[in-house]
């Protein structure tokens, strides 16, 4: 049985607005008058873009746990905590489980998350700024990173889709991660 922490809220702020469009929806007395095309121009934090209060899992969680915590939750990644120690370990994605448990022949009611997530690990803290987090992505081919307090401690993910939101709300990626999930 997974140890993982349940929450309401999905991991990806596109999927946040898809599931309230209403939210998204400006109106006109909203403080922005800049064309949407525009990267906005004031410097904002990994906490103001980021999902908070990510899913967690332990490293000795199952390959099946996760697979389904991120069909329950409706969510393309969970982040693992180290067993002992609850710091962040690594961040295992849908991807992941495919490339590196499946398609390896490997049993997924057997295999840990530790077997297979992402360990070389790069995070941000929320106090980043958005520009840091789209540095991390581009230089090291990321999708998503984890975003955690000084302390080790898991408080949101940053994902590609969030970035372009935020910084192109009119680009491809970001009306790909605003349209509504095809589930």
């Amino acid at each position: 049985m997974p140890t993982a922490r349940k929450r309401t809220r999905p991991t990806s702020k596109s999927t946040a607005r898809r599931k309230s469009p209403a939210k998204s929806k400006r109106t006109s007395s909203s403080k922005r008058t800049s064309s949407p095309r525009r990267v906005r121009s004031a410097v904002k934090s990994v906490a103001d873009v980021m999902t908070p209060d990510p899913i967690t899992m332990i490293e000795s969680d199952t390959v099946l746990d996760a697979a389904r915590m991120m069909r329950e939750e409706n969510i393309g990644d969970v982040i693992v905590l180290d067993d002992t120690s609850a710091r962040v370990k690594g961040i295992a994605t849908d991807r992941d489980l495919v490339v590196r448990a499946v398609a390896e022949g490997l049993d997924p009611a057997g295999t840990s998350l530790a077997a297979i997530c992402s360990q070389e690990l790069f995070t941000v803290s929320p106090n980043d700024p958005v520009d840091k987090a789209a540095r991390f992505m581009r230089d090291r081919a990321v999708r998503r990173l984890p975003v955690v307090e000084q302390d080790g401690r898991p408080v949101g993910v940053v994902s590609i889709g969030d970035l372009a939101i935020e910084l192109d709300r009119r680009s491809a990626l970001a009306e790909i991660s605003l349209a509504p999930a095809n589930t």
